[in-house]
């Protein structure tokens, strides 16, 4: 008889826990009430002076109020199956009040944007994470937090120069590097390559410069990854040194951005050529 009582109270325990659990989804399932949109659908939801195309939406919280809002990138397409978008705008739908709140993203274009989010401040909330591919592939991103119904963007376009090499070539099959920030100088010998130099015009056969006007310079972000940094998340970019064109590789900078006391700082920046910049 024993056994049978506690044989029932362990039943009435589990059914206590599963109704606790389908009762709290219920709740949440009713509080979250997503727009009804599929990407390339015009977004007729905020006022706009040209039409606007959803190009992207994510769902999350944003905002820290432990409810989902979605976020959904819209942006100016001169065909709606273009892959290419103009004047690209980030728009919160608050799925807990129904408002929207909308950002101008100046100067923002690209090619299949992308949402991810990250707490890249250290506050604990998710900051949102803009990515697009330029004609050469090269990723431009933005960053924005979203706090209290504001906006606050703290990547902005300026920041996608990351850190820049300029040069230009020099007699006898070299290369002339130098960055202004680090004040880092670099000779680069390219005998490697002498055959590919010679082919392109740029040096004879006896390594004399011919296009003196030819300059060194260095890429946007071609790659962009999240590493965690203690609680929180830093960025790894990766650009290009290149040469005549953008196939002709001198060397790549792999860098660690870290966002602290309002700004991004440099935690890490090398490559296989220029070395460690921060030593």
């Amino acid at each position: 008889m024993k056994n049978k009582l506690i044989f029932l109270v362990i039943i009435l325990i589990l059914i206590a826990i599963i109704f606790s659990v389908v009762d709290k989804k219920g709740i949440e399932n009713k509080n979250f009430k997503p727009l009804e949109i599929n990407v390339g659908d015009e977004f007729t939801y905020i006022d706009y002076k040209n039409k606007m195309y959803v190009l992207n939406y994510e769902m999350q919280d944003v905002n820290g109020d432990n409810n989902k809002e979605m976020i959904i990138l819209i942006g100016e397409r001169e065909k709606v199956e273009n892959v290419k978008a103009n004047s690209i705008d980030v728009v919160i739908y608050d799925t807990n009040d129904s408002n929207f709140y909308n950002l101008n993203l100046k100067n923002y274009d690209g090619k299949l944007p992308k949402i991810n989010t990250k707490d890249v401040t250290g506050d604990k909330i998710l900051d949102i994470i803009l990515t697009a591919n330029d004609e050469n592939e090269n990723i431009s991103m933005r960053i924005v937090s979203f706090q209290n119904g504001e906006y606050k963007e703290i990547f902005k376009n300026k920041d996608n120069k990351g850190i820049v090499f300029t040069g230009n070539f020099v007699d006898g099959f070299k290369a002339y590097l130098s960055c202004d920030k680090y004040k880092k100088e670099v000779n680069v010998d390219l005998n490697d390559r002498k055959e590919n130099y010679i082919t392109n015009g740029f040096f004879d056969e006896s390594g004399r410069l011919l296009k003196t006007e030819s300059k060194i310079s260095t890429t946007p972000f071609c790659r962009i990854e999240f590493v965690q940094l203690n609680e929180y998340y830093g960025i790894q970019t990766v650009q290009k040194i290149v040469g005549f064109n953008n196939d002709d590789l001198l060397d790549e900078i792999t860098s660690v951005w870290k966002y602290e006391n309002g700004k991004w700082n440099v935690k890490e920046a090398k490559g296989s050529v220029v070395g460690n910049l921060l030593y």
